[in-house]
């Protein structure tokens, strides 16, 4: 199995790339607009009104003009999911690019909502699971088609859910954390530790990081907002590189 991870800029986008069974699928990760913006999105990928708030597509070259083998992962930060037409550009970006895995954030869904947000998605023979215990409204919700993996809960946080997926294929595995940084670089602080300090318990297997971190790599990949690139912005650069 081959898994990498990249990341691009203060938008957050990101590809991940999955083998397997030597299939390598390019997956969209890390939409980020909420429904009616006016967000740019990549010339290469066919993309319907419902879902011109894609974000980019990092990754030269990445052509999703065809959709990848269903053997992929993506996660999208959707600014809230309780609407209708959330649902269903969900549902559609799922679809369109065959993904079986994805993590769902910031979905801004209530305890009492949660089973009502995961039927309405209509994503036949996917199991659920999230972070509602630890943070409501719900701040990661991941998804999995049953048909194509097995998934194994590993640890469950409020920033982070990490787990074991297996494809039921290939009987190939793998690790994945899906993230939703807090907002404050002090929020953000046990996100950085856990990622540091967890890695030497994965080196068994391939480990795949993605989500929204709030934060960014260098100051190059900064928009807006105060130019100054200070001490706490290094934090999240040395947890990727202790990891």
């Amino acid at each position: 199995m081959n898994v990498s991870a990249q990341h691009q800029n203060a938008k957050g986008k990101h590809v991940a790339i999955v083998t397997f069974n030597h299939n390598v699928g390019h997956c969209l990760v890390n939409k980020m607009d909420s429904i009616g913006s006016q967000s740019s999105h990549t010339a290469s990928a066919d993309v319907t009104q419902e879902e011109s708030t894609t974000s980019g597509i990092a990754g030269e070259g990445l052509d999703l003009t065809n959709p990848p083998s269903p053997k992929c992962l993506g996660s999208w930060n959707t600014w809230g999911i309780n609407g209708p037409q959330k649902l269903r550009s969900v549902r559609n970006w799922i679809n369109k690019y065959q993904l079986g895995i994805v993590g769902l954030l910031e979905t801004k869904v209530s305890l009492n909502n949660l089973k009502k947000i995961e039927v309405g998605l209509n994503l036949s023979g996917w199991n659920f699971l999230s972070n509602i215990t630890n943070a409501d409204p719900c701040r990661i919700l991941v998804g999995w088609d049953t048909s194509l993996f097995n998934l194994t809960l590993i640890h469950i946080d409020v920033q982070w859910i990490t787990c074991k997926i297996t494809s039921l294929a290939s009987q190939e595995s793998a690790r994945i954390t899906f993230v939703y940084g807090r907002n404050t670089h002090v929020d953000r602080r046990p996100l950085w530790d856990y990622i540091s300090s967890i890695s030497h318990l994965f080196n068994d297997l391939p480990w795949v990081l993605l989500g929204d971190f709030n934060a960014i790599l260098q100051a190059d990949q900064k928009v807006g907002g105060d130019a100054r690139w200070l001490g706490h912005h290094e934090e999240f650069h040395d947890a990727i590189h202790q990891a």
